[in-house]
């Protein structure tokens, strides 16, 4: 049910008549009109004039001239704003959106503004929107009314001292898979970097903007050390490659900060090298005033100081150029957090075991000792499948990579048993993976065959051929186990992302976990300008248990990814 807005705006010059022209003078220019007749809350919870800043008069002129008639192309429009944090961003986005939807000369217009705020999303428009619309000078504030809906709020604005607008503006929680409108003419996805799939969501929205005449989708996202998504930094290089649909503006941390003087005159500092050779050159491409630069050079150094001089993590948080933007999408995290520690339900103290075989039977059983590199979770159940991933290696020195194994329960994804080890023979491992493998009811072997020629060759050597195959050819070819590549890699990740956000699968080995949250997206630049990406733990940290669960998760067909399995079986012992 719609609701009519009441007028909430308080400054001095509430009650004092405006004349035609400065009504006509606030309709054609922005700035004057948010100078004089809009009012803002700031920090100190004053009602003040909406005074922009140096970073929102960038913004806007940027903006605007997309949107008047007179300038703007007839064609769509990518506009890109990389930000540093406290910049004023989301107000400011908000007052250009109630701008334009009120007081520019532009009839049926949908703006969808995105924002990734989930169930808070009421609280986000009374705290945030409403200030904005409702904080204007009276003479100029237009018909409104909001209607709340199930993921989103929207706002009409119905007409303008009797003329028809017919404008509206949704906000939209980036969880949402829909929009009110078919058509929209601005879309603006705020803050995008905390979206948590924002590919999904861009595949359900954009498709709602049109592909010429007056269309524009804006990203912003304030950058910082956990602020910097992986989709972010591939739209910024998408934009920097295609300058002719791309508008990048970027604001460094200058523009905001020192937030008061500091009185430091420039000529007594002692530069080093990033001041002189990156902190300087910034200052003058972006036209800061000389008199702002020992302020400016005193504040880094002093945020440096309490990063206990990481100049990388430095960086990150206040970026003084685009180049340093770009690299804040390297060596991130290849899983985000909350999907693996929703597996720490799931973690058991893993018994260890050994193997003995009976001689008369050729039966292999396990009986419990102090230690092994073989932990045990849940027994074999009989009638059940059983795969066992394998991640070998290619030298056996104790300080080299670990010899890693998953038992994993095909009928639900779980990981029943775990091996690792290093610093034995390919005969001996092989010992390994037949035992276990005849203990869970002759379990398929996935290795990956890079380097495990071999291994493959000890384990047929001990007359034992359940093999997991790729396809008919693989089997055909004799060639079991997964192959990995830069792409079948790529996939093979995206199998076990997957399973993790859907809880598809159950890891019960910590150390198994610990790996995962440890993998990175490492880029390196090649000398041509082009990157190369690849995954891996940290420098001094082990990635075998992790890639033997991607492989695994690569092995899998599409309905056992989804959990399509039915269980069933009994205990064996």
């Amino acid at each position: 049910m719609s609701k009519l807005l009441q007028n909430d705006y308080r400054l001095d010059n509430k009650d004092k008549p405006i004349s035609a022209e400065e009504i006509k003078n606030a309709f054609a220019h922005f700035e004057y009109y948010m100078s004089n007749f809009q009012q803002i809350v700031n920090k100190e919870r004053q009602v003040v004039p909406f005074k922009l800043n140096a970073f929102q008069e960038k913004l806007f002129e940027t903006i605007l001239p997309m949107v008047h008639k007179d300038t703007r192309q007839d064609r769509k429009r990518n506009l890109l704003v990389v930000k540093s944090r406290q910049t004023g961003a989301s107000v400011s986005v908000i007052g250009l959106i109630h701008y334009l939807c009120a007081y520019a000369d532009l009839h049926n217009l949908n703006i969808a503004h995105v924002f990734p705020v989930g169930d808070t999303i009421t609280k986000f428009y009374n705290q945030k929107v409403m200030p904005i619309i409702t904080g204007v000078h009276p003479s100029l504030f237009p018909d409104i009314s909001r209607q709340n809906l199930s993921t989103s709020i929207l706002t009409k604005y119905e007409n303008l001292h009797g003329i028809p607008l017919d404008n509206y503006y949704e906000l939209i929680s980036s969880g949402s898979s829909a929009i009110r409108s078919s058509t929209i003419n601005i879309l603006i996805e705020d803050e995008v970097a905390f979206y948590k799939k924002p590919e999904e969501l861009d595949a359900a929205i954009l498709p709602a903007i049109p592909d010429h005449g007056f269309s524009m989708v804006v990203y912003l996202t304030t950058v910082g050390e956990n602020a910097a998504s992986l989709f972010f930094v591939e739209k910024l290089k998408i934009a920097m490659a295609n300058p002719d649909d791309w508008t990048v503006v970027f604001v460094p941390w200058f523009f905001t900060y020192p937030e008061k003087p500091l009185g430091i005159d420039f000529k007594s500092l002692i530069l080093d090298q990033y001041e002189e050779e990156v902190l300087v050159p910034a200052f003058k491409e972006n036209g800061l005033p000389k008199e702002k630069w020992g302020d400016c050079i005193k504040w880094y150094r002093l945020r440096l100081q309490d990063q206990n001089n990481n100049r990388k993590k430095m960086k990150l948080e206040y970026p003084t150029t685009l180049d340093e933007v770009m690299l804040m999408g390297e060596n991130r995290k290849v899983w985000p957090e909350e999907i693996i520690a929703s597996q720490d339900e799931n973690i058991r103290e893993g018994r260890p075991y050994e193997f003995v075989t009976v001689n008369a039977t050729g039966k292999v059983e396990a009986r419990p000792v102090e230690a092994s590199p073989f932990l045990m979770f849940d027994k074999p159940v009989y009638g059940r499948k059983y795969r066992i991933a394998i991640d070998p290696i290619t030298a056996h020195s104790g300080d080299t990579d670990y010899f890693a194994m998953h038992v994993m329960d095909l009928t639900n994804n779980s990981q029943v048993a775990v091996f690792r080890e290093r610093n034995l023979s390919d005969e001996d491992y092989a010992d390994w993976a037949v035992s276990m493998a005849k203990l869970y009811n002759n379990a398929e072997l996935c290795p990956e065959i890079n380097v495990a020629n071999g291994f493959i060759v000890a384990v047929n050597a001990l007359h034992y051929y359940h093999w997991y195959y790729e396809n008919a050819k693989a089997r055909k070819d004799r060639t079991p186990g997964l192959r990995t590549t830069v792409s079948t890699k790529e996939g093979m990740i995206s199998n076990l992302t997957t399973l993790l956000e859907r809880k598809n699968i159950k890891i019960r080995d910590k150390t198994t976990l610990d790996e995962l949250r440890g993998m990175e997206k490492i880029v390196k630049r090649r000398d041509d300008g082009t990157s190369s990406i690849r995954m891996a733990a940290k420098k001094g940290k082990h990635d075998d248990l992790a890639m033997a669960m991607v492989l695994f998760a690569g092995s899998l067909t599409m309905q056992q990814l989804q959990g399509k399995v039915s269980t069933g079986g009994m205990v064996c012992w």
